[in-house]
Parts: structure tokens; sequence; C-alpha cells
């Protein structure tokens, strides 16, 4: 049985090559009718479910819902061993009860009530063979236990108010599609202080050795991937990257962001190039349906998907969260500035004000006081901020935004 741990693998870095000046723009963001009930049931997780929402679902196809339980929801906030505890309580009794529906279904496809009955027709509209599916879904792995994820969601909008507009300055620079933008809603729910288990940091959840790769310090003193202007520029150069050598895709691209690129031409390297090689095929949804791997099977299957329901509420915020607006945070009046020298954190600090933590609100990339910020570094500064260190090292910085 699958106990789904939500982390992100990225691959090694690749060498960035070099494009052309301009990016089409993408017309890959639209919700097609073979991802339709995809992608609704994560805008159901996001919007409808909360997480004291336990849902039993399908491994493959999510939208069938086996079993809904409630719990306390404060158990994920407050105790979070419990929670996992009753997790995994139902995930395990689950795990028999649907075996047995499963298996009685295939053998008869007589359902006894009308909950066997709903199932039964589910399965019905999936097409092919009607017993095969059942008997297979009764096989081991097969069941998720999804918790909601509305809460976590609203708070990452919040959040997005302040932070999205940096996020689209930098992709628009980079001439790909904003939308891409939305990613943090799935990785990190717009904040900094995003950490998995294996190293992975900040809102778009790079690794240390990729975000290196890519452009960014990531330094005892100093860590780029937790602010969401550096991280986004490292973020589209690997997004550029994955784009250009997945066939100009964006949704293979984006599902290379999770599950890695894989080698083409090296099928047994794993990742989105072997799953197009065994499928024969470039289309996503084809992919998901017939292509299923130790490394491809939940999160990676659904990875896109998740960017489209995040793409179509944030769209649409207000008819999924009435109120959202006024209550997101608003973009700060500041400016990226890039220092002309190298200048010691306990100098800016000083000279603005401020403690370190009040600092990182806007600059989240410096980590401690000892810090020497060097040459090309960029911080986030009011222009009272920028005159009062200009006037105590005049030349200090240039606004570049």
């Amino acid at each position: 049985m699958l106990l789904v741990d939500r982390t992100l693998h990225l691959s090694d870095p690749i060498a960035p090559p070099r494009f052309p000046k301009r990016i089409q723009p993408a017309t890959d963001f639209s919700v097609t009718p073979a991802l339709e009930k995809r992608v609704e049931h994560w805008k159901e997780i996001f919007t409808r479910y909360t997480r004291g929402d336990l849902l039993v679902v399908h491994r493959d196809y999510p939208w069938i819902i086996y079993q809904h339980h409630k719990i306390d929801p404060t158990l994920a906030v407050e105790r979070p061993t419990a929670f996992s505890q009753t997790r995994r309580r139902h995930e395990r009794a689950a795990e028999k009860e649907i075996a047995v529906v499963l298996s009685h279904l295939s053998k008869t496809l007589t359902p006894r009530n009308e909950q066997e009955s709903k199932l039964l027709e589910q399965f019905r509209a999936l097409g092919g063979d009607l017993k095969e599916r059942l008997q297979t879904a009764s096989e081991g792995e097969r069941i998720i236990v999804q918790v909601g994820n509305r809460e976590r969601f609203e708070g990452a909008l919040i959040r997005a108010g302040r932070r999205l507009p940096q996020i689209e300055s930098a992709l628009r620079e980079s001439e790909i599609p904003t939308e891409l933008g939305r990613l943090p809603f799935i990785e990190s729910s717009f904040t900094t202080s995003a950490r998995s288990s294996v190293g992975a940091a900040g809102p778009w959840q790079f690794m240390p050795t990729t975000a290196r790769g890519f452009g960014l310090r990531v330094t005892k003193q100093i860590d780029e991937r937790l602010d969401f202007h550096f991280a986004t520029e490292g973020a589209a150069k690997y997004l550029k990257v994955l784009h250009r050598s997945l066939f100009d895709s964006w949704p293979l691209a984006v599902t290379a962001w999770n599950a890695g690129p894989g080698i083409k031409g090296r099928p047994t390297a794993g990742g989105v190039h072997r799953a197009v090689a065994e499928t024969g095929s470039k289309d996503l949804a084809t992919i998901i349906e017939n292509h299923t791997t130790k490394n491809f099977v939940y999160y990676p299957k659904n990875f896109f998907p998740e960017l489209l329901a995040a793409i179509e509420i944030e769209k649409n915020k207000e008819q999924y969260f009435p109120g959202i607006t006024a209550r997101q945070e608003q973009t700060p009046d500041n400016a990226l500035y890039r220092l002309n020298r190298s200048v010691r954190m306990t100098t800016v600090l000083k000279t603005i004000g401020q403690t370190l933590e009040e600092f990182r609100v806007e600059n989240p990339a410096v980590l401690t006081r000892s810090a020497t910020l060097p040459k090309g570094f960029r911080l986030r500064l009011t222009e009272e901020e920028h005159q009062k260190l200009e006037r105590t090292v005049p030349g200090l910085s240039t606004k570049t935004h």
C-alpha cells in the first residue's frame, strides 16, 4: 500500500543551451477532454475538501472516490504524528474493504447496494474490459489516501497577492508563459520556508545542485532558492531546457519538472523521455493512461493537471474563495538594486534600521547577519532604504527593476 510522500526529485542539472530571442506564447494550458476529470478532481481537492477530509481514491483514476472519512482537522497542524497514524489506519482498513468489493464486482458485475452501483458505473465509464479493470484495481498499491488542501491553497492565494507579480515579472523577462508562475501553488504554497526531506527548498523547490547549475547562489550565508524573483529566474532557465528537450511541449516539460526528463535515446534512464519512447506518444493524456513505472505513478501523472487546476482557481479565485481578493497581501513598493561592490550585511541592517528578520521579509535569500553580500547581488529595497544606503556607501547599488 502506498502512503504518499509529497517531495520533489529533480534530475541532475543540464547545461542551459542558447535559445532564440523569442519563445512563442504557449497554447498548452487549456483543459483537454482527456484531462478534464483529472483536473476537476484537483480543483475539488484544492477548494472543497479540507485537511479534515481523507479521501480514499483510485491511484490511477483519482476522481473515483471509494471512501470519504472526516477527522479532526486540527490534527494535521497540532498533532502531526497522530494525524499520520489516523491516515494509515484508514488506509489499511480501506485496502481490505475495497479489495473485497472490487473482487465481487469483477466476478459478478452485480452491485449489492447503491454505492457499489455508482462505483460500477464509474469503472464502466473508463472504457475497456470492465472485469479486467475491476480486478486490476483490487490489486495491491492501487489505493491512495488523499488529504484535502483547501486551507493550504487559500493561504497560498493570500500570499500570492504579494509574490505572484514578482514571479510573473521574472517569467516575462525570460519569455516563457506566465501560466507557469502558478507552479508554486503546487510546490510550496507560495512560502519561502518550504523544505522537503531530500533538501529541496524555496517556492520552486529546487535541489541545491540543480539550483547552482542554473545560476543560483546556494551557500551557508546566501540561498537564492528562497527568493521568489531569483528562484523564478533559475526555474525559467530549467523549464526552457525541459521544453526544448521535450519536443516544445509544456505539458511534458512541466511533468518532467516533477518526474525528471530522463535521457533521449536511453529509455532505461527513466523520466519523461522513457514515457514517450514506451508509449510512442508525445500526448500527456496518452502517456498518463498507458505508462506506469515505480517513479511515474500518482504525483508525476497528476502534476500537470494540478497546475491546470491551480491556473483555473487563481484566475477565478473569487468564485472559489469569496472575498479572497480583499485579503490578499499587497505588492510592496520596492525595487531590485544590484550591488556595485560587496558590502557587509551588518552595514546594511544598521543603515536602514532593520533586524535580519525584518530584512528577510523582502530579501529571504540572505540567511545570516554575518553574510558579506557580493558584488552583483541584488537587494529588494524601498526608495527610502536605497537613499539611506547611498548616503552611507555612495554608489553602492544601481536600480534594475
